[in-house]
């Protein structure tokens, strides 16, 4: 048998060579042996080792590395970049500008000897980390209760600090939280997200970057609610009878005449109304305009809500003027009568009236309510006085008239 199998050993070998080669020729053509480029991510870890030195790294480039691998066509149309993963060692830096980076094959067709990296490091910079506090702001959403308003709004905590790039740190332009306050009628308290926000109101991403706070990213907020009512406001004018000479005191005006104001149940509830005291008239020849801060006026506790704290009063002052009107005798009335006598006016009257100049001026005989007093007359000619009542409280009758009156028994 050894004989058989060592009989013409040389040209058997010389058949298995050759049969190694032919196979090799048709796997080379059917399927040859290629090289592929791959662009893989590079992932960075124990970045803590920056970060507890201050500073934090920014990759210079795409942050890629180039691998190349030669495998058999079949193998190679198989593989993309997720079957391979990049890593960059920042505890390993070198140089301060050079962290290794390391490729492994994530695919039992490849490997880690397999692959060629164009560099086995990646370049970064340096830069600094800056912290800046911001106080914690807020905005509200919705509308409460009828009735109420949003107080004060305290936020636990106030403020936050934050953590980043030196330059970054411009724009971290503000902390803010969100609260909605929809139908409260009571005071509260809630959680509401934190954000921060730079100067076109872009929200700043926290925690994914080179952000970062010493917060958990809620706020506790609370909530005073204030109750709102309107009031009518009133003025206290002194000195009405000590204007200059001749002229005349003929009233007040305030504008706004009626204000919103906001405060606590127990505070508001009380105040109904608010007079402006002791604004003097005194010595005044023309009209004269004043501006209030309404505000010394209100109790502890109670604030003008949205209406502007500055009210104007205005002192209405007019030079005096006579003028004679005669009243016909059938306008004058007969008061106190008897059902037993008949009661006649015989003659008109001429009566002086005297008052600010716009009024008498437009005055006129129906303007004047004229009447006698007939109490105690029995029939004859008497002379009675006549009384004269106005519209306005500021005209008045200058001395006395009288006219003369028949009574006649019926």
């Amino acid at each position: 048998m050894k004989e058989k199998i060592l009989k013409n050993w040389s040209l058997k070998l010389l058949s298995l060579i050759f049969a190694f080669v032919i196979w090799f020729i048709v796997v080379q053509v059917t399927d040859p042996q290629i090289t592929k480029s791959f662009d893989i991510p590079i992932e960075f870890k124990n970045s803590d080792f920056l970060t507890k030195n201050g500073q934090v790294a920014h990759v210079v480039g795409d942050g890629t590395v180039t691998i190349k691998v030669q495998k058999a066509r079949s193998i190679m149309s198989t593989l993309d970049e997720d079957d391979f993963k990049a890593v960059a060692d920042y505890s390993q830096m070198y140089r301060d500008t050079q962290v290794p980076v390391k490729v492994t094959s994530l695919s039992d067709k490849v490997l880690d000897s397999e692959i060629e990296q164009d560099s086995l490091s990646v370049a970064v910079s340096l830069e600094d980390l800056q912290t800046v506090t911001k106080v914690i702001e807020y905005e509200t959403t919705g509308i409460p209760a009828a009735g109420y308003v949003v107080g004060n709004v305290t936020t636990s905590p106030s403020s936050v600090t934050v953590t980043c790039p030196e330059s970054f740190v411009q724009y971290v332009n503000k902390a803010m939280v969100t609260i909605d306050v929809s139908d409260l009628n009571e005071a509260t308290t809630v959680s509401a997200e934190l954000k921060l926000y730079d100067g076109n109101g872009i929200p700043i991403e926290v925690g994914t970057g080179d952000v970062s706070w010493d917060s958990n990213g809620i706020v506790n907020c609370s909530i005073e609610l204030l109750q709102i009512q309107t009031v009518t406001i009133d003025a206290q004018i002194t000195d009405t009878d000590k204007v200059a000479s001749g002229f005349i005191y003929t009233g007040y005006t305030v504008s706004p005449s009626k204000i919103t104001i906001s405060g606590l149940r127990g505070n508001i509830s009380p105040v109904t109304s608010i007079t402006v005291k002791n604004i003097s008239a005194k010595g005044l020849n023309t009209g004269i305009e004043r501006d209030i801060d309404i505000r010394a006026y209100l109790p502890e506790g109670v604030e003008v809500y949205k209406d502007s704290t500055i009210i104007k009063v205005k002192i209405n002052i007019e030079e005096i003027a006579e003028k004679d009107v005669t009243i016909p005798a059938a306008s004058i009335k007969t008061e106190n009568t008897k059902d037993s006598y008949n009661y006649t006016v015989s003659e008109p009257v001429t009566v002086t009236v005297r008052g600010p100049r716009s009024m008498v001026d437009a005055l006129s005989a129906s303007d004047i309510t004229a009447s006698v007093d007939m109490d105690g007359l029995r029939k004859g000619t008497h002379s009675v006085t006549v009384k004269c009542s106005f519209a306005s409280e500021y005209l008045s009758i200058a001395g006395r008239k009288n006219v003369p009156v028949v009574v006649k028994e019926k």
